[in-house]
């Protein structure tokens, strides 16, 4: 089996991580897309939202009616092995889900380019297949690699989502929440969010 793999913090899931999954599950790369949720990315500041509420997000955008049909599961893997680096997690994974899968990596562009700073990251380059998203700009340069066009979608930022919220409890938005992000995020997440006031402090 092929597994696809979207590392990410997902903090909060927006459409964007959706349409990833979806895309390459479409075009026949992967026979299934598994959302692995970092604990921490050391290339980033603290989140500042727990690693549940985060789980509990992803879990909520993947599992509604337009998701049917889609084998998109959340994997809460980092949760148990308590390990932010990416090469031990993925020989986790493999020990879980089964060492005689094909395990792709899907990512944009940018966190490809990192991958050679991570822990034994050219082992992860040499050992496992790529799905890179990229945006214009960019040439396909590694051999090997499959590179996708990133659409509009697929574009989306969590930091674009966190600051509309943060500028709707300061009274820096006109229209409404449910407005501001129709067709960028899942409305149960937004309305997890609400619930337990994710994202409304600077």
């Amino acid at each position: 089996m092929r597994i696809g793999l979207i590392f990410g913090s997902f903090n909060p899931v927006h459409n964007g991580h959706i349409a990833i999954g979806k895309r390459v599950l479409d075009e026949g790369l992967v026979d299934c897309v598994h959302y692995v949720i970092a604990k921490q990315n050391p290339f980033k500041p603290n989140y500042g939202v727990s690693f549940e509420d985060r789980e509990r997000m992803l879990a909520i955008a993947l599992v509604t009616p337009v998701m049917e049909g889609y084998k998109m599961f959340a994997q809460p893997i980092e949760k148990f092995t308590n390990e932010n680096h990416t090469f031990n997690t993925l020989n986790s994974l493999k020990d879980i889900l089964g060492h005689d899968n094909k395990y792709v990596i899907i990512c944009g562009i940018d966190m490809y380019n990192q991958i050679p700073l991570w822990y034994h990251g050219q082992e992860i380059l040499d050992n496992y297949k790529f799905v890179v998203f990229k945006r214009d700009g960019y040439g396909n340069t590694t051999a090997g690699v499959i590179y996708l066009e990133t659409n509009g979608q697929e574009s989306i930022s969590s930091s674009t989502i966190r600051k509309i919220i943060l500028d709707y409890n300061n009274g820096r938005l006109k229209d409404s929440l449910t407005d501001a992000l129709d067709g960028i995020m899942n409305m149960s997440v937004l309305s997890y969010i609400q619930q337990f006031n994710i994202y409304w402090m600077e």
